[in-house]
């Protein structure tokens, strides 16, 4: 039995308990007013049950999970992305901030992620207006480039979700953009914040009843609060609607570009002696540049029947540039100093000489040159162009079925992707503030010219029958056909040559009561599937390691991932309040995971199946408004651990054993809090100015790097915001936000690394952390045109 670290006690500070009490005064009052009902978080009557939005489904007559929010100028204001937004406002959602850069967060929901990072195991669909915007290449999701401002409505659908073909394990985050029918008013923002912290918007939209057109462009950048962390990011998206009376038509083109620094965790014992904003090894660039075209054709062919349909095209361009200290060592030989890949038990402590010479692998570069020994560092380059383009057909409509009121739709779906990766690693020198200077010679060994294709095809169906008029029953599936290629075209590389193909049928059944006309509930089981992505597949064997993102060896077969979702939930509304709860447990069968052999900061390694994970958990919500008084209140409790025993590679881990940890069934997933609280309490002074106090709780978490739990977990944090918004005239409004009011110093995400290739023998600690940012303040202005 392995010896563990006791599992540290979960303390709500008194201010949460404040903030809760406040909440209870809010909504305990208001029961017996009768006041009308407003709630911040909006459930709103109906949502699309599928990507493409046809006959939307009355959401209280649906087994599932669903939070929605129709955005407004307070939420996105002041607010640099979508993942920081839904944190705080849907429960269950949370945010690792492995890259401490607030547009490249790990967005985790139900012990699943949604993040920009190559080699995170991606469990969460993204669609924009039907289309699916994860990158196919690793299931990424490059928040940055969902224009924030122009989205009309966000709709977080909860579990496996069949209808949404793969990879929608923990649940679906579906998107509705602007047009010019929904939005028909023209306004210019600027915002300006700590940091050097800049955004400019400008929104248009408008129609003649039959034809809409809307226009959205933004600019954002800032200096970031951590040492050399400069970002910045601009977005063009347009909408032209045509609405006649039987169809209804819409063309969406959507630009954007952005440089990001992501510069990642720290060690701790940097972080002591040079501050938060201290960075271990840097630059760490990455550089994305999309286009997306799409259209959209909805045609009513009667009261109760529509056919929707779509076509889609995309293409996404992304440089890397990641400074990292050096993988080999240094040999001293005749009094020259050279490179070395390793020393093969020859001389450990770095003397050789020509006696030895033929025992040692030199490190050469392109020109078949000795690699310096000066050259303490390497340069990974990379650069990814990615390719998908498909479209989909979705028929709905409503006729009895053996005289039992019944809701249908059947669909097909169809998308092609290629992917053209390249990677190189450049040695380089470490400058005096760790930064890397390039010297111009290349690792042949270490590059990689790989060429990616897939195919994906599928069928869907579902149907809703009202079996009374309280009892609904729900019955869907989606049948998927995939097919993945990955070709050598260095022809260096023979092994990451592969042909994979993949199918699967997946299946939800669902009740639904309607208690009374304010109380309903639901019990629900839900599957679906995850593919092994190009970039795992291309990093699947551990003879032939790897180092994320920038370089792939080998090309041996993973399994799909099969998720099984049991679900109970109740939702409700009396008064002046609304409220829901669900209970859920989910299962991964060959879940795949990162296998890490090592690296500065854990990123060498392969790819894996292991037999199991396991999430079970509980979200709650409540909303109200008493009066001048408005506030929510969310709770989620969840459990993700590992479904049996195994053992996984983590040489940093102090109390490794030959390289590897026991994992033992139990044993929870790293990075994933037990306990997250989000809280509001609004107050309108009159109908001009509002102020808002917000509060976030998370508890404590595992650091990455230890899956068998035998260090102390990174410890629990709260913070607050304070928001305001002031109408100066009718085409006026004023808008502030505090973020971390009271200046908490906190660590939202950690990993085990080897500080000491790059700061010393005397860095010994291998936790990194990724700090959270300090108090920021920030102040926008919203002028109508």
């Amino acid at each position: 039995m392995r010896n563990k670290k006791p599992v540290t006690n979960v303390v709500f500070p008194s201010s949460v308990y404040l903030t809760a009490t406040a909440f209870y005064l809010l909504v305990a009052p208001s029961i017996s007013y009768g006041a009308e009902s407003s709630p911040v978080v909006e459930e709103i009557e109906v949502v699309a049950a599928a990507p493409r939005q046809g006959l939307s489904a009355n959401v209280d007559s649906l087994p599932m999970h669903v939070q929605s929010l129709k955005l407004e100028l307070d939420d996105v204001q002041n607010t640099p992305a979508l993942g920081d937004l839904l944190s705080r406002r849907f429960a269950g959602v949370t945010m690792n901030m492995a890259q401490n850069n607030p547009l490249q967060p790990d967005l985790q929901f139900r012990g699943y992620t949604a993040s920009p990072l190559l080699g995170l195991p991606q469990g969460i669909a993204i669609y924009q207006n039907g289309v699916r915007v994860n990158a196919p290449f690793g299931e990424t999701v490059n928040w940055e480039l969902l224009p924030l401002e122009a989205i009309d409505r966000v709709d977080l659908i909860a579990g496996a979700n069949p209808l949404f073909g793969y990879n929608s394990l923990g649940g679906v985050l579906n998107l509705r953009m602007k047009n010019g029918f929904s939005f028909d008013e023209s306004w210019l923002g600027a915002s300006a914040g700590e940091y050097v912290r800049r955004q400019n918007s400008l929104e248009w939209g408008g129609n003649n009843g039959t034809s809409g057109l809307y226009v959205y462009a933004s600019g954002f950048e800032e200096d970031g609060w951590r040492d050399n962390s400069f970002s910045r990011v601009n977005n063009v998206y347009s909408a032209y609607t045509y609405r006649g009376e039987q169809q209804e038509v819409e063309f969406s083109v959507q630009l954007g570009e952005g440089s990001l620094r992501g510069n990642g965790p720290a060690p701790t014992q940097l972080l002591a002696a040079e501050g938060d904003d201290a960075v271990f090894t840097h630059p760490d660039i990455t550089d994305n540049r999309l286009v997306q075209l799409s259209l959209e054709h909805r045609w009513l062919l009667g009261d109760d029947m529509t056919l929707t349909s779509g076509l889609f095209a995309r293409r996404l361009g992304t440089q890397s540039f990641n400074g990292d200290g050096t993988e080999y060592e240094e040999c001293d030989s005749g009094g020259d100093e050279w490179l070395v890949e390793e020393f093969n038990d020859v001389d450990m402590d770095g003397e050789c000489n020509a006696a030895i010479d033929a025992d040692i692998e030199y490190v050469r570069d392109q020109n078949n040159q000795l690699a310096d020994g000066d050259l303490n560092a390497i340069n990974n380059r990379s650069h990814i162009v990615q390719r998908d383009w498909g479209g989909d057909v979705q028929l709905e409509w409503q006729r009895p079925l053996f005289g039992i009121e019944a809701h249908h739709h059947i669909g097909a779906r169809l998308s092609r992707a290629i992917t053209e990766f390249k990677a190189q690693v450049e040695l380089a020198e470490l400058a005096d503030d760790r930064s890397t200077i390039g010297s111009g010679s290349f690792v042949p060994e270490e590059a990689t010219d790989m060429l990616s294709s897939s195919t994906t095809g599928g069928l869907f169906f579902g149907t809703q029958l009202f079996l009374t008029e309280k009892l609904t029953a729900t019955f869907s599936g989606n049948y998927l056909k995939a097919n993945v290629k990955l070709s050598d075209r260095s022809g260096e590389q023979p092994q990451l040559e592969g042909d994979h193909d993949f199918q699967h049928i997946s299946l939800s059944t669902g009740l639904n009561y309607q208690f009374t006309d304010n109380l309903s509930g639901y019990a629900a089981y839900s599957q679906s599937m995850r593919l092994p992505t190009a970039i795992e597949l291309a990093c699947a064997d551990p003879e032939f390691e790897c180092s994320l993102p920038n370089a792939f060896l080998a090309d041996p077969p993973l399994d799909k991932v099969v998720v099984d979702n049991w679900e109970l939930g109740m939702r409700g509304k009396a008064s002046i309040w609304h409220w829901r709860g669900s209970l859920f447990y989910s299962r991964n069968r060959d879940d795949i995971i990162f296998q890490s052999t090592g690296g500065s900061i854990g990123n060498r390694g392969y790819f894996d199946n292991i037999d199991s994970t396991e999430r079970w958990g509980i979200n709650l919500s409540a909303q109200a408004q008493w009066n001048k008084f408005s506030g929510f209140l969310n709770y989620s409790y969840l459990k993700a651990v590992y479904g049996d025993d195994w053992q996984v590679a983590s040489p940093n881990h102090p109390d490794n054993v030959d390289g590897l940890l026991s994992v033992e069934e139990g044993d929870r997933l790293p990075g994933l809090p037990r306990h997250s609280l989000q809280a509001e309490l609004e107050y309108a002074l009159n109908d001009d100015f509002r102020v808002s106090l917000e509060g976030q709780f998370v508890s404590s978490i595992h650091v990455r790097g230890d899956e068998s739990n035998q260090m102390r977990e990174i410890p629990s944090y709260a913070v607050y915001a304070l928001s305001s918004r002031y109408n100066l005239s009718d085409r006026l409004v004023l808008t502030a936000r505090v973020d971390n009011l009271f200046d908490r110093e906190y660590a939202s995400f950690g990993l085990l690394g080897e500080p000491d290739e790059v700061l010393g023998d005397e860095f010994d600690d291998p936790l990194f952390l990724s700090r959270g940012a300090p108090r920021m303040a920030s102040i926008g202005l919203r002028w109508k045109l």
